[in-house]
């Protein structure tokens, strides 16, 4: 089998206020006569940072496991440790003592995916932007895993 990758979904306002927010930062910097150097270069290395994140993310269900590429960050899931996939909404992307969870997520559509590599259950949110097709791949390489809520 081989490696198929899906995009992230993205609401359209996350990038709007991201990029709003340092722009308005940057141009304030820039009218400040004592803005500094240093003060503007922080806000560059955010907005790559940030241009990074939104743009280069996405999730790759490979043979044997599930990856997840979130600008900088890598995280691996073995499909055979995979448990529960539900349905997310608008309170997936908050977290509690009681479920934690870790929010890889840029949409109110998304998705959390549940494993247990060890004792402990562990959740992750994402939003895939063909969800349906996620699933379906994700079902056939992983049978095990329950999926509620679609």
């Amino acid at each position: 089998m081989f490696t198929i990758t899906f995009r992230l979904k993205m609401d359209w306002w996350l990038p709007t206020l991201i990029f709003g927010v340092l722009g308005i930062t940057a141009v304030m910097t820039l009218l400040d006569p004592e803005g500094g150097f240093w003060a503007f270069l922080v806000i560059i290395v955010l907005g790559l940072l940030s241009f990074w994140i939104l743009f280069g993310s996405r999730y790759l269900v490979e043979e044997s496991k599930l990856r997840i590429v979130f600008g900088p960050l890598r995280l691996t899931y073995p499909l055979e440790k995979l448990v529960l996939v539900r349905k997310g909404g608008l309170w997936a992307q908050v977290s509690s003592f009681r479920e934690p969870r870790l929010r890889l997520a840029f949409s109110r559509d998304n998705i959390i995916i549940e494993t247990r590599p060890t004792g402990w259950m562990r959740r992750v949110v994402i939003s895939p932007r063909d969800r349906q097709e996620f699933l379906r791949v994700l079902k056939e390489r992983a049978p095990q895993v329950r999926v509620e809520g679609f």
